[in-house]
């Protein structure tokens, strides 16, 4: 059965409240995003658990995420360990699998002891959607896929420009050297964008010709729009531009009897 985030959160909860907190983690706030105090210790094993199961199959991104946990909790390292390996327990005992066990569990069945299961539900066209996130057992899969009987067509798309998931194992060079993995590749170009005002594109493309590790791209748009306004991005700058967004909109409101006097909101 495959489990959703909920279940799997809750699971990992269990495994906490059995051993010493871990030091440096936010157990008052399990959820805590890390924005520029303690971790979640909720959101950090799973982090952790997450990257370790989707690097299952590759070992030396495995021994990186290791090594990184092992820097960044010397004195707990042990209970983290212990915590993943029960979690992997509680799983197989339960017939329960994460969406990262899953794709372990396809790269299972294209070994030989499973021939025939892949035979039965390969399909004839194959559709690949953001394919800049794929990792090395997602791309042998798709190639044993390739190679069944009934194969006939093979689409992928992606953005290396968009790549987000090298944390899970995915590997954006796989698709900047598609043509060595399959020999009669078609490169479709799409870089028309009908969904951003051509002066949002024209920063896009600023932006993507400063990173020297991605293809060269020169996006277009038919929308014409207003000037791009910067804002400050950092941590910081976030939490100012939406306090000023809110202060400003709120003075501009007719005056409401139910909420707080427009004064009370001066000093902010």
């Amino acid at each position: 059965t495959l489990i959703d985030k909920v279940q799997k959160l809750d699971i990992i909860k269990t495994l906490l409240d059995l051993y010493p907190k871990i030091e440096g983690l936010n157990y008052l706030d399990p959820l805590a995003n890390n924005f520029g105090r303690k971790s979640g210790a909720l959101l950090k094993v799973e982090e952790y658990i997450d990257t370790l199961l989707a690097n299952e199959h590759d070992p030396i991104r495995k021994a990186e995420t290791e090594a990184n946990m092992r820097k960044e909790f010397p004195n707990d390292y042990s209970t983290l360990q212990t915590i993943v390996k029960e979690f992997t327990n509680y799983m197989k005992k339960n017939n329960l699998i994460t969406y990262e066990i899953q794709i372990h569990a396809l790269a299972t069945v294209c070994t030989k002891p499973y021939e025939k299961i892949l035979a039965k539900y390969a399909k004839k066209d194959i559709v690949v959607d953001e394919f800049q996130d794929t990792n090395k057992v997602q791309l042998q899969f798709i190639k044993t896929l390739t190679m069944q009987p009934n194969f006939h067509s093979l689409v992928m798309c992606g953005d290396d420009s968009q790549a987000i998931y090298s944390w899970r194992g995915a590997d954006k060079s796989i698709m900047l050297n598609l043509d060595k993995e399959f020999p009669n590749l078609e490169d479709v170009q799409m870089i028309e964008n009908f969904r951003s005002t051509r002066q949002i594109v024209d920063l896009a493309n600023k932006f993507n010709a400063l990173d020297k590790s991605v293809l060269t791209k020169n996006l277009t748009s038919p929308i014409n729009g207003k000037p791009v306004q910067l804002v400050d991005a950092t941590r910081t700058g976030t939490f100012q531009n939406v306090l000023d967004t809110v202060i400003r909109k709120f003075l501009a409101a007719p005056r409401n009897p139910k909420y707080l006097d427009k004064k009370e909101y001066q000093h902010l």
